[in-house]
């Protein structure tokens, strides 16, 4: 076997396609901020998918987060850990795999 398909081998359990949806409540007026502008709040959690992404487990949107923290200026990204990576490489054998999301903003005066 050649190293490409040994490398396609190692890397290909580790691919996913998630699904995280970054976008506002209904009817709510929300500013997106920048990277430097402090925040109030922080919430840092992680989503977990089955079959490689296609089909959310524990999912948490941050609209949901927005809404309950009633957060007028926010931020939102996903991210890959090394956490992620980590238990990635464990569950990704019986396809399950982890997505990191971080949700921070400032709360309405």
């Amino acid at each position: 076997m050649n190293k490409l398909a040994v490398m396609i081998l190692i890397v290909l359990p580790l691919a996913g396609c998630f699904n995280t949806e970054l976008i506002a409540p209904d009817n709510a007026e929300i500013q997106v901020i920048s990277s430097e502008k402090p925040v109030a709040y922080q919430k840092q959690y992680r989503n977990w998918y089955l079959l490689w992404g296609a089909f959310p487990l524990y999912v948490t949107q941050p609209e949901e987060l927005i809404k309950e923290n009633n957060l007028v200026e926010v931020r939102a990204q996903t991210k890959d850990t090394v956490m992620d990576a980590i238990i990635s490489f464990f569950s990704a054998q019986i396809s399950l795999l982890p997505q990191t999301v971080v949700v921070e903003g400032n709360y309405a005066r």
